[in-house]
């Protein structure tokens, strides 16, 4: 099969245009901000689940 010019999923590209220290430290608050909201205890259930019910408790 040759090479389709068509994109496989719908997308939507983010241009980010400010400093490395800017974006450095939003990721970093963003992050601090996951992890004290519980997002290791969620990935960490998530991780033990079985297939089926991943596909279940996802909300993709």
């Amino acid at each position: 099969m040759g090479a389709s010019a068509e994109i496989r999923y719908n997308c939507c590209f983010l241009w980010v245009d400010v400093s490395m220290a800017v974006l450095t430290e939003y990721l970093s608050k963003l992050v601090d901000e996951m992890l004290d909201s519980g997002i290791f205890e969620e990935l960490a259930e998530f991780s033990t689940q079985q297939p089926e019910q991943r596909r279940l408790s996802s909300s993709l």
